[in-house]
């Protein structure tokens, strides 16, 4: 099935329960609809083949279930010439990938089960726990690795943060701490792991935004409030996001989308407010932020 038509499905299937959603259309984007209905808010990214999906994509999914604090799915058709079977996850890169089918089953509330084959089901797993736990039986990483055959370097990956990790290495880890792990729910990350690809920028004044790895937005900053940030490149491109920005702002009604300008010639792009680099280095702080945005925007 090509994606135009699963994206009109999906839609399809989330105007049957209820939701609001906002489709992003030729925007680049690390997913492709957002969905709310009430206090329930969920993001989706829809392709054909689930093979696709490349870790950057899934780290700035990562990113923005974290950042607006929902979930996210991949919807997809087949994996590796097989199609997605029916009330089945599977883990890619540590998103959820599941059928058209199985999305009318997560939205009315159930729970998937998770793939043992193929792509292989992971688990994120709670490094602080995994630390915990090991310090206190005093096991080092070098004889946790002798014991279960897991590498040191993944042992010492598994405790710096909260990684999915393979069911196999799962197990192991269960088995030699006899269940006492803590485990995490899949698509809901404990926090933002920055990479080179997506590292933190700190602003003057206690205001900080972190880069993202793909659209579509350049940067997200969750401080007192929560702002979604673009780059102003050409205007066809910066009207089409403006326009996204404006419509998923109506959606969650709580955000504060601007852009970034390297000169800010005009103070907003279909509403969207524009705030030069300058501006932002100099801005005392994030009450003076809000009163810039809230100045030269139509929308909020």
């Amino acid at each position: 099935m090509q994606k135009k038509n699963m994206v009109k499905d999906a839609i399809r299937i989330l105007d049957s329960r209820g939701f609001e959603s906002v489709q992003l259309g030729n925007v680049r984007s690390c997913f492709d609809i957002v969905a709310r209905k009430k206090g329930r808010m969920l993001l989706f990214k829809i392709v054909e083949n689930i093979d696709s999906i490349d870790e950057r994509t899934a780290h700035s999914v990562a990113m923005l279930t974290n950042f607006f604090s929902t979930s996210a799915f991949a919807v997809g058709s087949g994996y590796k010439g097989s199609r997605l079977e029916e009330g089945i996850a599977f883990a890619r890169h540590g998103i959820s990938c599941i059928s058209l089918e199985t999305m009318e089953r997560v939205i009315d509330g159930e729970s998937p089960a998770n793939a043992e084959r193929f792509i292989g089901a992971k688990y994120r797993i709670n490094g602080h726990s995994l630390r915990e736990v090991r310090e206190k039986s005093r096991t080092s990483i070098r004889e946790l690795s002798e014991a279960t055959g897991i590498s040191a370097d993944s042992i010492y990956r598994y405790e710096s943060s909260s990684p999915y990790v393979s069911l196999s290495n799962w197990r192991k880890l269960e088995q030699f701490f006899n269940g006492k792990i803590r485990s995490l729910p899949a698509g809901v990350p404990e926090k933002v792991v920055d990479r080179k690809s997506g590292e933190r920028i700190e602003e003057s004044h206690g205001i900080s935004l972190i880069k993202m790895d793909s659209g579509p937005f350049n940067m997200i900053g969750k401080m007192k409030l929560r702002y979604e940030v673009g780059q102003i490149t050409d205007r066809r491109t910066s009207r089409k996001r403006a326009e996204i920005y404006a419509r998923i702002h109506t959606l969650t009604g709580k955000d504060f989308p601007f852009f970034i300008s390297d000169k800010a010639s005009i103070e907003n792009v279909f509403g969207i407010p524009v705030v030069s680099r300058r501006e932002l280095q100099q801005l005392s702080g994030e009450k003076e932020l809000k009163e810039k945005l809230t100045a030269r925007a139509t929308i909020y």
